[in-house]
């Protein structure tokens, strides 16, 4: 009679352990399955509504270069940063090491973009138009830059500070539990040398986690990971419809062994009192910095 209670106890006890396998087995199945896609729809079209007001976009801050030494350890280098952006296609990016010397200025004028290296020896700019061939990405080796922050057309598009081209195709990836959208190629497409942009979006969240740009093959060419959003003021609009933008990035290049370079904004202004035309004006900067070389990448106007 024990044997026979004991081995009642014991099926119970398994019958009991099945009833909540069975249960965890429904709850994942309930967490795997694909989240509403006309909900995220719905929240991503609202979130770019409002970036797309941000006609004018002005921050501080500093960016942390991972810096290779020549045993191959990793050490970092913090430069402040100026950042300047009008649409459409404006940008001024300024990198100083100190209060006199800059080591880069990136950016610019939608047609034109270009590269001042002020420190380098001989101090140099690389150039290229915006729509020709030879938009690919700069490998030189000197430019003392991560690959993701050298070509200004790439670092653009990895701030976050456009919305989506297109929803329609946004779909969900179960494997990294996010939405995705992939833009149309931005640069030349008919000589292979065009990018693709993917945007990719939590569950439940309006603004996009992570932006990748790929080649024409589809091989990464650089990434950034965004977090910290704050609304940032657009004039002439209440304060509950100003858009979220992102004051922590992190940029990397294709290689998985390379440490992201980590910006991080301050003082973010949608009012645009310190973007000026000289910012984006080619002629009077070449003028301004007088690069002793002049590198054209790409065809020329």
């Amino acid at each position: 009679m024990r044997r026979r209670h004991g081995g009642l106890i014991v099926a119970a006890v398994f019958g009991v352990a099945s009833v909540g396998a069975l249960d965890l087995g429904c709850a994942a199945a309930r967490t795997q399955a694909m989240p509403d896609r006309s909900d995220a729809t719905a929240r991503i079209a609202e979130a770019d509504r409002r970036l797309a007001q941000l006609e004018r976009f002005e921050a501080t801050g500093t960016v942390v270069l991972p810096v290779r030494s020549g045993s191959g350890a990793i050490d970092e280098e913090q430069l402040d940063l100026l950042l300047l952006r009008e649409r459409p296609g404006r940008l001024a990016i300024r990198l100083k090491l100190s209060v006199t010397d800059t080591l880069a200025w990136l950016g610019s004028d939608g047609t034109r973009w270009w590269l001042f290296l002020p420190e380098e020896t001989p101090s140099t700019v690389w150039h290229g138009m915006v729509a020709s061939s030879g938009n690919s990405q700069l490998e030189d080796e000197s430019i003392p830059l991560p690959p993701g922050l050298r070509h200004p057309r790439i670092v653009d598009v990895l701030l976050g500070l456009e919305p989506a081209d297109d929803l329609a195709s946004l779909e969900w990836n179960s494997a990294d539990r996010r939405w995705w959208i992939e833009s149309p190629v931005f640069g030349d497409a008919s000589d292979d040398s065009g990018w693709t942009v993917r945007r990719g979006y939590a569950e439940t969240g309006p603004v996009a986690e992570v932006i990748e740009v790929r080649d024409a093959a589809g091989m990464l060419v650089a990434r950034s990971r965004l977090a910290g959003h704050e609304r940032v003021e657009v004039p002439d609009r209440p304060v509950g419809d100003w858009p979220l933008v992102p004051m922590r990035i992190e940029v990397s290049g294709s290689g998985a062994e390379d440490p992201p370079a980590r910006l991080s904004l301050e003082r973010p202004s949608g009012r645009g009192g310190r973007v000026k035309a000289a910012a984006f004006d080619w002629g009077r900067l070449l003028e301004s910095m007088r690069p002793e070389r002049i590198v054209q990448v790409g065809a020329s106007s």
